[in-house]
């Protein structure tokens, strides 16, 4: 059910919520590693497991930022 209740929630809201009770806390902490997991906007376009983890990897080495509608949609959930 707070699945459902965090995805209609802003990332503020759901942090104020965490900040309520010692419960809260660490629900919303897994809902944030789910719902803001690189990986699941990777999959669309890089559909096999290991060029993702290569990819997130390359990343980790170079500093590279993934920019452009789809980042956007991602973040601005």
């Amino acid at each position: 059910i707070l699945d459902v209740i965090f995805s209609f929630s802003t990332p503020r809201s759901i942090i104020n919520l965490s900040k309520t009770c010692r419960a809260a806390c660490p629900i919303a902490a897994s809902y944030f590693r789910a719902a803001y997991k690189p990986e699941r906007l990777l999959q669309r376009f890089l559909p096999d497991p290991a060029v993702v983890r290569a990819f997130r990897t390359l990343q980790a080495e170079t500093g590279l930022a993934i920019i452009g509608k789809a980042a956007y949609d991602f973040l601005a959930r």
